[in-house]
């Protein structure tokens, strides 16, 4: 069973991912390659909880955040023990963020309609931060960029056309303010080195470009055009979602584009990197990947594509790849399900990329089951559905 995720978390050494096509935490030792079944995510609110945005560790745990809905789960390492916390039950479409400073992790949601949550990672509760300035909440902007982290705040912008607003979260004091980038029109990363904030977007010239800014001042004090990053030719184009500053280097990390692209400060040089031919072999002829997160830790870069079950690990000094395949065993695959068809889970929460016949054969193994009860994420029974299949 090949394995996909939207966040996950890595020290180095040890792996845990979260599985996207099912309601399963796994763990992989990277000298050996192989996924171990943790657990699953209890108590979800809806459909889409299980499905994580965000891992981080605070004190030895680790703390799983939904994409769907204001809920974490937290692992204890040592027992492996899984505790569920609901810190709001207000409606969210999708989580954008979950950025942690100091004791807090901060939930932002993908637009103005839903509020950002403050998750206080000692007491384990959740505290609402409105936004305060009515004109941008009527601006009925539909996105926003992932965040950038500085020493306090939290910055991260809108990305409609013509109406580019930068949103600093001073999470010290709760408090949201808002600053016009009225010489960009198109927005699609940030990021903060030191006390200079750089932006990639399109400029009102229709160039594509990194402008720094003065956080002091919030003044413009450089701007590089980039030829070789791909053009953002529509409203809320999302080419490149991650700007990751690495020695002299600034590294776009693709949302939907074909390359990686690296900027030197220095020699004020373009370039690029090409994905590995492993990795390309599954791509296909557009040559093009939807990466939904990035983790860095040490001097690598480890780089999660949509749908495509391996990990591209990247090393900053060298600029060179290496591909982990995502694969779990059939053995621990077996240990999946039957946990998801424990007497008292009555649900299977699973997407429709799951395979159908590497479910059948599952349901097989597990004879002794009582599956009268086992739905699947659209309401379904699945018992029924296998009746008719197997003319039971």
């Amino acid at each position: 069973m090949k394995l996909t995720c939207y966040g996950a978390y890595t020290n180095g050494e040890d792996f845990w991912f979260p599985s996207k096509e099912i309601n399963a935490l796994y763990y992989m030792n990277i000298f050996d390659g192989n996924m171990r079944y943790i657990g699953r995510f209890p108590n979800c609110l809806n459909d889409a909880a299980w499905k994580i945005r965000k891992v981080i560790e605070y004190h030895n745990e680790l703390y799983f955040f939904s994409i769907g809905a204001y809920q974490v789960w937290k692992l204890n390492k040592e027992t492996g023990e899984i505790d569920e916390y609901t810190y709001s039950l207000q409606n969210v479409g999708q989580i954008t963020n979950v950025e942690v400073i100091q004791k807090e992790a901060w939930i932002i949601p993908n637009s103005f309609s839903s509020p950002i949550i403050c998750f206080d990672l000692q007491k384990k509760k959740g505290y609402p931060l409105k936004w305060d300035n009515e004109t941008y909440l009527a601006c009925g902007t539909g996105s926003f960029t992932r965040a950038a982290k500085g020493k306090d705040c939290l910055y991260f912008a809108t990305r409609n056309k013509d109406d580019i607003h930068l949103c600093i979260l001073d999470c010290s004091q709760k408090k949201i303010s808002f600053q016009d980038l009225d010489t960009l029109c198109r927005v699609n990363c940030l990021g903060v080195k030191g006390n200079k904030l750089t932006v990639f977007g399109e400029s009102k010239r229709k160039l594509n470009v990194l402008q720094t800014y003065d956080l002091r001042t919030m003044q413009i004090a450089e701007e590089h055009r980039l030829l070789m990053a791909e053009r953002l030719m529509k409203k809320n184009d999302m080419k490149y979602f991650s700007l990751i500053f690495s020695a002299n280097n600034i590294i776009l990390v693709p949302a939907w584009a074909r390359k990686i692209i690296v900027y030197n400060l220095y020699t004020k040089k373009e370039d690029y990197i090409e994905y590995p031919d492993e990795f390309c072999s599954i791509l296909g002829t557009q040559k093009k990947c939807l990466f939904y997160e990035i983790l860095e830790c040490g001097r690598k870069l480890y780089l999660m594509p949509y749908l495509i079950p391996q990990i591209l690990i990247l090393d900053m000094e060298t600029l060179c790849f290496d591909v982990w395949n995502t694969e779990v065993r059939e053995e621990e695959f077996k240990r999946t399900y039957l946990n998801s068809f424990s007497p008292e889970w009555i649900r299977l929460d699973e997407s429709n990329n799951l395979a159908l016949g590497t479910f059948c054969k599952m349901i097989e193994a597990l004879e002794s089951h009582d599956y009268s009860k086992a739905r699947n994420n659209r309401g379904s029974s699945i018992y029924q559905f296998l009746q008719s299949m197997y003319g039971r």
